[in-house]
């Protein structure tokens, strides 16, 4: 016997962090879901599509409940030109109220927790992604854990 409980839904115009062509994340607002794919339109008005399946394509832009060592995360990191991209990493260690992260490149830094959002971890065995019609015209895009 399974339970499902929901660890985000995702609506239309809700804010989100999503990957963009260069493996990167930016940020923006969902404009679409469909059945087979979410469209997200970014803050700079480029626009992208990504499977629903993907679930490390897009997720929530907001800010974590809790951390813990060891969690996947994205966290901004300015560019040379000015812009804001966010970087996938993990949690390596915590310092008072600040936590370190260590990115995919080795790269460290240290964050507040609401500058953090948490990276969904597809691996896990208990833990999947599902689209449920709302209102028979209105579709849901979630996860859940078992």
């Amino acid at each position: 016997m399974f339970f499902f409980l929901f660890l985000y839904v995702i609506v239309n115009w809700d804010r989100v962090i999503a990957r963009w062509t260069d493996n990167h994340y930016y940020s923006g607002k969902v404009d679409s879901i469909e059945l087979d794919k979410i469209t997200v339109l970014f803050d700079d008005g480029d626009e992208i599509s990504h499977s629903i399946e993907d679930i490390s394509a897009v997720f929530p832009d907001q800010e974590p409940s809790q951390l813990r060592i060891g969690q996947h995360v994205v966290a901004v990191r300015y560019t040379w030109e000015g812009g804001r991209e966010y970087h996938k990493g993990y949690v390596s260690d915590k310092n008072s109220d600040r936590f370190k992260v260590t990115f995919d490149d080795n790269y460290e830094d240290f964050y507040l927790a609401k500058e953090l959002r948490i990276f969904p971890d597809h691996n896990s065995a208990h833990s999947g992604e599902c689209v449920r019609a709302w209102n028979f015209s209105q579709q849901m895009r979630g996860t859940y854990q078992q």
